[in-house]
Formats: structure tokens, sequence, C-alpha cells
């Protein structure tokens, strides 16, 4: 027990030194990764954008960093929360950059880097990068960062998480086409190597799994701890955000039961022509009873098959939907960005 807390002390020891430092991103993740992990040998490839490997780096010490990162990730919360400053903005001293955010980067690199030339269960074939660590690392820490911080600590993740949102789909992509590649590999080997037969649709791997769930555990516990009163921004921004990272096709998604309320009640007020809203503006409405009677229809959308039905929804729709175009309505921003331009200015 004595020598697994040395060793968790001293590899969290070389992550600490590897965000407080000011060196690019890849020579501190290398130079964290040498400190941790001597054995391995690691070092930046001739691209500068992955890793090789002199020794070996196992199963065992790649759950051993996971565990360090979120350890790490906690402790410099915790001192964050003691200096009452934001998780996204704290700083320690002789740093030039947010520590959290910094450790955040970081992850993101090493989970972006590889090392080595054989594919492994945990990258796509034909890659020839072994993971050092797989996208669930980067997003159980994002998770971690959503349950400590506040509702304002929440809106600067979710900043980060958007200017993230393209590594992610990336990384979700590339764990997709593995399942088909690993599916495609299995059902030739059923069938003995002869074609023939539709494709059934890829099965998630344990990776893929891990990371989205990990995601939208975050995202729906956020939710649930935001009013739908007054912070209606951040809940849009995150489902929003949802919207964005998974495909219309996730499972998460999906009604798949086809389960509907059909005796919930769903009244839509009378609306007089000179009725305002809680700003003060004027309501139309011909609008108001057009978008909120579409409510009927989605509690049972089974009558939508009729044609009658159908006729009506879509023009109602499009009414809904042109009046929005015509009308856009402007969303404040939030997070770090949009302060630093308010002070700015």
């Amino acid at each position: 027990m004595e020598s697994y807390k040395f060793e968790v002390q001293r590899i969290q020891d070389a992550f600490l030194q590897a965000v407080k430092s000011s060196a690019q991103l890849p020579n501190a993740a290398v130079s964290a990764l040498q400190s941790a992990f001597p054995s391995a040998q690691f070092s930046i490839h001739a691209s500068g954008k992955h890793l090789t490997t002199g020794g070996v780096f196992t199963d065992g010490d790649r759950n051993l960093l996971d565990d360090v990162l979120r350890l790490l990730l906690v402790h410099l919360s915790e001192q964050a929360v003691a200096a009452g400053q934001r998780l996204m903005h704290f700083t320690l001293t002789g740093c030039s950059s947010p520590i959290l955010r910094r450790l955040l980067d970081l992850v993101r690199w090493i989970t972006e880097a590889g090392f080595g030339a054989t594919a492994s269960a945990s990258t796509p074939t034909g890659s020839g990068l072994v993971r050092v660590l797989d996208l669930a690392s980067f997003c159980r820490l994002v998770e971690d960062m959503l349950e400590i911080g506040t509702i304002v600590d929440c809106q600067d993740v979710f900043v980060y998480m958007e200017q993230n949102m393209e590594f992610l789909k990336s990384e979700y992509q590339q764990q997709q086409q593995q399942a088909q590649q690993q599916q495609a590999a299995q059902t030739a080997a059923d069938k003995g190597g002869q074609a023939g037969g539709a494709a059934a649709p890829a099965k998630p791997t344990a990776q893929m799994n891990q990371s989205m769930l990990a995601i939208l555990r975050a995202c729906n516990n956020v939710l649930r701890r935001l009013s739908k009163a007054t912070d209606v921004q951040l809940c849009g921004r995150v489902l929003v955000f949802m919207a964005r990272l998974y495909p219309l096709s996730d499972r998460s998604g999906l009604n798949l039961q086809w389960a509907v309320n059909t005796g919930l009640p769903l009244p839509v007020d009378e609306v007089g022509p000179h009725d305002v809203d809680s700003s003060g503006q004027p309501i139309d409405p011909r609008l108001y009873t057009t978008m909120w009677g579409l409510q009927a229809v989605f509690k049972a959308p089974v009558q939508a098959l009729q044609l009658p039905v159908w006729a009506r929804v879509s023009s109602e729709i499009s009414t809904v939907l042109d009046e929005f175009e015509r009308l856009p309505i402007t969303v404040l921003a939030l997070g770090p960005a949009a302060a630093a331009d308010v002070e700015g200015g």
C-alpha cells in the first residue's frame, strides 16, 4: 500500500510540474510521461504530433495514469475553492495560465497522441498508434469538474467543451469506424470469409460507451442542477452541445420503446390582440397559438401519418420556422471569452 501511494504521489508530482510549466503542450506532456513512466522511454515523434517509445507501457500503467490525473484534478479544484476562485480561472503562483485549463489541455493532447507502430483495441485499425489515454479519460475529467464546480464554473467548462467540439467529434467518429471494422471482421470470420447479406449497425466499443456515457451523464447532471426559470441560457447551451456532439441515431436520443404520454394535458393559453409578454413585448396571437398548438401532434405523433393532419402540421411548422428566421433571437455569450470582451470594452 505504501509503495502504491508513493507511485501515485510521484506521478502526480510529475504532472503537476508539467501543468505549472510554460513549455508547449507536447514538450510538457512528454516531460511528464518520461518522469512518470521512465521504463516506457517516451519521446516526441518527428512529426511533433505523436509519441514514440523504446520501452513498455502496460494497461496497468494506463489505468494508474487515469486515476492519478483525476486525483490531481480534485486536488487542484480544492485549492481553487479554498482560494475563492473559479475553477477555469484558478492560477498558481508563478503560472502564466489557469492551471485546470492547462491540465485539460495536457490530457487532450495525450489523448490525441499515440505511440508505437502497432494498432491496438483502443485505436482505429491502421492508425499505427497505441493510445496512452482513451477519450474516456478526458471525458471523466470533464465530468469531475462539472460535479465539483458551481453553476458559474459549469458555464466556463461548457465554453471549453464547445471550443473542443471538433476534437470530441473526431474521436467519436474514429471509435465508430473502429467498431465498424471490428464488426466487419467478426462477420467475415463468422461466414468463413463469404460475402453477402446486409451489414448490421456497428455496436459501440467499450471505450466509446465509457467516453460518451461520461459526457451524457455529466450533461444530464448539470441539467438537473439548473433552474428552468433562471438558468435558461445555460440549459439551452447544454442541450445544443449534446445535439451537436451526438448523431441523430444515438440511442440516448431515441425513443426505442415508442412510449408516448397521450394523456398529458397541454393547455394553450388564450391570447388577445393586445396582450404582452413578461418583457412588455406584444404577442402575436396567431404565431402563439400555432406554435404551442403543435404540442398536440408531438404528444401523439402517430396522427401525423394521416394525410390531412400531415398537411396541416407541415404548414404550421413552416409558419413557425419562417417567423423564427425573420426574427432571430440573440443569445448573450457566456464564459471567460465574453467576460474578457466586456472588460476590454
